[in-house]
Order: C-alpha cells, then structure tokens, then sequence
C-alpha cells in the first residue's frame, strides 16, 4: 500500500532547511563568513537576508525565531522561517503571518504595523521584529553598496 506524506508548507521549509545546513557542515568549503551567513546576493539580483546573528536578541517563547528574507528589485518576494525552538502547534499559526509582508519595500516593511497572531503573541512579536531588524540591516548594506 502507498502512503503519501503531506508536509504543510512550515514544515517543509524546515526539514529544507535543515537538510541544506547539514549539506553545507559536511562541505570541503571553507566556512562562511559571518556577513555571507547574513547575506547572500543570488545571480538575478535577488538579495537573501538570514537574520540569525542580526536578530540573535530577538526572542519569542522558545527562543530565537530567525528567518531567511528574500528581496528582489528593492521589494519581498518571502518571508520564511529557519528552524526554531518555537512550539510547533502554535507556530504553525503564523502561516499566514509570513506573508505580510509579500511585496512591500523595504522602507515600508520596516515601519509596517503587522498584527500578532492571537494564540502565538511572543512568537508573532518575534517574526515581526525580525523582519524589521532584517529590512533595517539590508537598507544599511544597500546604502554602503551605492556609495
């Protein structure tokens, strides 16, 4: 008989995650730099913001909540979360959370007024305020870069 496994979209950003960390640990590559783990500019211009040594004094109920931002042509394509101690049954409540921010610049993602999700209050606290330390980090790196 054959089972399907169908992971929500939460999950399966984690277990991706995870997988690509564990890849990256066996590598004969030499170790990232801290800012390459901050920020990675893909080949389409496309910037990816890891938020966690930026936001490593953001906390929700488990702990650190980071989150890996993708922005191309100054604008959010997603918001997702990286593996976390958050609970599970509560965090799975920010699905939608996550994309709040879909489309926004970075100026108004910064000083957007994104609602907490009821039920998951520390944990949504700690998304919003990632993103917000997220899209202040990226406007200073952007800012050095044009100059």
């Amino acid at each position: 008989m054959n089972k399907k496994i169908i992971l929500s979209p939460i999950v399966a950003t984690i277990v991706l995650a995870l997988g690509i960390q564990a890849h990256a640990s066996i590598s004969n590559e030499e170790p990232p730099t801290e800012q390459e783990k901050t920020l990675t500019v893909l080949e389409d211009g496309s910037q990816v913001l890891n938020t966690s040594s930026i936001a490593r004094n953001v906390i929700g109920f488990g702990g650190t909540t980071p989150l890996e931002i993708t922005v191309k042509d100054g604008r959010i394509v997603s918001v997702v979360a990286l593996p976390n101690s958050e609970t599970p049954s509560y965090f799975i409540r920010l699905i939608d959370l996550f994309s709040a921010w879909d489309g926004m610049s970075i100026e108004e993602a910064k000083s957007a007024q994104v609602d907490a999700v009821t039920g998951a209050t520390y944990s949504s606290k700690a998304v919003i305020e990632n993103v917000k330390y997220g899209m202040e980090y990226l406007q200073k790196v952007n800012k050095e870069n044009e100059q």
